[in-house]
């Protein structure tokens, strides 16, 4: 039905869309699409910029470096050029997500193997550290590593 309000539901569901860090982005990108569909049906256009600024806006935060790049290489937008290059990046961040874990549990199973003599001065040079390291970008949260 073409009225004003599921026009509205429709606007809303495209502009408050976001994607979870771990949803697939290709499952994210199709409902992404059907929602243009449906607005385009209801004779809704929007500019191209528009449509990939707003599926750029709808990804996880730890897509942000990734977002700013794409904005900053290119003057002028297509929806068509953002989903390819969003595509594109989603295999090497499974890749790499996949070696962070990966590393986190070879830590885990080697920290589990020392002495618990080892074990007490390695979690003392860490808190050293750790104390160390605290300043002004204590809150700064590393999108590689996936923590503070």
């Amino acid at each position: 039905k073409k009225s004003s309000s599921s026009k509205l539901i429709l606007i809303r569901q495209l502009f408050n869309m976001r994607t979870k860090e771990t949803e697939e982005v290709l499952t994210h990108v199709n409902t992404f699409n059907r929602v243009l569909t449906e607005l385009t049906s209801q004779k809704l256009n929007f500019d191209e910029e528009v449509k990939a600024l707003a599926l750029l806006s709808s990804l996880p935060p730890s897509w942000d470096v990734f977002c700013t790049t794409v904005t900053n290489g290119s003057p002028k937008l297509t929806l068509d050029d953002t989903v390819g290059m969003v595509l594109s990046e989603e295999p090497w961040r499974k890749s790499m997500r996949l070696s962070v874990e990966d590393t986190e549990e070879a830590h885990y199973f080697e920290e589990a193997s020392t002495s618990g003599q080892d074990r007490s001065r390695t979690r003392e040079r860490q808190s050293w550290t750790r104390s160390k390291s605290r300043g002004k970008n204590s809150n700064v949260f590393c999108s590689y590593y996936k923590k503070t």
